[in-house]
């Protein structure tokens, strides 16, 4: 994996749960900040057998604003009330100063 920046617009997370997520109500991409903020992503499914959800970062995207380690992970709502969560998977975000 290619390094990751604070202020990188050009960058697509992707995250695979492994749950079928056909026919889900509602699909996310939730993070953790260095700081312990808790924030989510309204993720598309790009492979729905699959569990495979991903976020491409807006241009304008002010997201990526703390250097550290973020955890990332999916969060799945099913029309029947289930929820399936993801694995963790922990990212270090570096300064973009050299």
């Amino acid at each position: 994996m290619n390094s990751v920046f604070v202020s990188q617009t050009y960058l697509r997370i992707t995250l695979t749960s492994g749950v079928n997520v056909v026919g889900a109500q509602e699909t996310k991409i939730q993070y953790r900040k260095p700081d312990g903020t808790i924030g989510s992503l309204d993720a598309e499914v790009t492979d729905a057998v699959s569990g495979v959800l991903q976020y491409e970062i807006p241009e304008a995207s002010a997201l990526l604003d703390q250097k550290g380690a973020w955890r990332f992970w999916n969060y799945i709502v099913f029309s029947d009330g289930r929820v399936a969560r993801g694995e963790t998977v922990s990212v270090n975000i570096y300064n973009n100063q050299q």
